[in-house]
């Protein structure tokens, strides 16, 4: 069943406010494939969505991921480097889970000091570690490395939310 227009707008609109879609080695055809299928998962407008390319890659390997919450609900998904030759659509798998299902949340911290302290303007920067219940693989968000400077605002906001759940249960 196809998503409402609505549905794909706002995936689309998540997608493209949280990366730069340009220079990705998909055909429009297959990146309307890889949005309709967030869409799917997303059922609407995210509370916050974070995406990333991963530029570097063979055929079969990861080349975009996508972590989000939506109504108490944490989603991921990733697409596939699909080969150049072929214009079949890229595998995108995902699953989603309740916030409240998150045990334990690791939080490590960068700092940024600016050349000039100014009394409260260090930026703390995090890395976290979500250690769902029941699940064999931990999700990791890490906003303390080098990213594009447009990106970072979409993930921190992502970190903020799943410390949020946390702290509320």
């Amino acid at each position: 069943m196809g998503e409402s227009i609505e549905v794909v707008e706002a995936a689309w609109a998540a997608v493209q406010g949280s990366m730069d879609v340009f220079g990705l080695p998909l055909s429009d055809a297959q990146q309307q494939i890889v949005v309709q299928a967030l869409a799917s998962m997303l059922g609407g407008e995210p509370d916050a969505f974070f995406g990333k390319h991963h530029i570097q890659g063979d055929e079969g390997d990861v080349l975009l991921t996508f972590h989000w919450i939506k109504d108490g609900v944490f989603g991921y998904a990733e697409t596939l480097r699909p080969s150049t030759a072929e214009h079949r659509p890229p595998t995108t798998r995902g699953w989603v889970r309740a916030l409240a299902s998150i045990e334990r949340v690791d939080v490590e911290f960068a700092y940024v000091i600016p050349s000039v302290v100014v009394s409260g303007n260090i930026g703390v920067k995090k890395k976290i570690t979500a250690r769902w219940s029941g699940a064999a693989e931990d999700t990791v968000l890490d906003a303390t490395g080098s990213m594009e400077q447009s990106a970072r605002p979409a993930l921190e906001d992502l970190i903020e939310l799943v410390l949020a759940s946390v702290r509320e249960h």
